[in-house]
């Protein structure tokens, strides 16, 4: 979308991409997916102790990101320090 010069906006249809996802992308949009359905799975309170663990350590993200950060990098060791000093349990996805 625009504006034209006569100040009026001008919609246009997205153009298709031009060639399939490569592996990687396919990888990726199905590990973000699969992420965000385990943390919809979640009870409340398991996902708040999670943003309240970022909080308490001054982590700069959400519980959300937080979670997809472990999701993806699975560093037991960073979890394990993360429950220590905010002293909270968290919920390990699957």
């Amino acid at each position: 979308m625009y504006t034209s010069k006569r100040k009026k906006t001008v919609w246009f249809l997205r153009a298709p991409p031009l060639h399939p996802p490569t592996p990687d992308q396919e990888y990726f949009r199905d590990f973000f997916r699969t992420a965000a359905t385990d943390w919809r799975a979640l009870t409340v309170q398991e996902r708040d102790d999670w943003a309240t663990a970022a909080h308490r350590l001054s982590l700069g993200l959400s519980g959300y990101c937080l979670w997809v950060w472990y999701r993806r990098t699975r560093d037991h060791g960073a979890l394990n320090t993360i429950q220590r000093q905010s002293q909270i349990t968290l919920a390990l996805p699957p």
